[in-house]
């Protein structure tokens, strides 16, 4: 099974970084060409949800609950996770059903702080992530 949440853990990660990019460029700029690319945004965190929930469960899946319970770098990356799985979810619904209210006024920046926020946690995942794989 590890290797399985090895190879799904690639998708959510491109999709969010992806998603970041796009939520940082359309904070700064209301330029056409950023307006249009910022119509994949939706797409981007929906599938990074869904792909972010896949490799959530295939991570459960790989280690005993008590070997994760003892550990506490295990412990760690299962709470990280769970944080940017949840974070990036909220940036999803809160894009989705805000829709083009939350590039106006102050909204902007909430988006890019829970965005930024939802990569750096990404971030930290990842890394303690590929040091308990070896």
């Amino acid at each position: 099974m590890s290797a399985y949440h090895v190879m799904l853990v690639h998708f959510p990660i491109a999709l969010w970084t992806t998603a970041f990019l796009l939520i940082l460029a359309r904070s700064f700029s209301d330029a056409p060409a950023v307006r249009l690319a910022e119509g994949a945004l939706t797409p981007l965190l929906a599938l990074g949800a869904l792909s972010g929930a896949a490799a959530f469960v295939a991570g459960m899946l790989v280690w005993p609950t008590e070997a994760v319970a003892s550990s506490p770098l295990a412990r760690n990356h299962l709470l990280l996770a769970g944080w940017s799985l949840a974070y990036w979810t909220l940036v999803w619904l809160v894009r989705w059903r805000g829709g083009e209210r939350v590039w106006q006024g102050a909204f902007r920046w909430v988006m890019l702080g829970l965005a930024t926020l939802g990569v750096g946690l990404q971030t930290l995942t990842g890394t303690i992530g590929g040091y308990l794989a070896g």
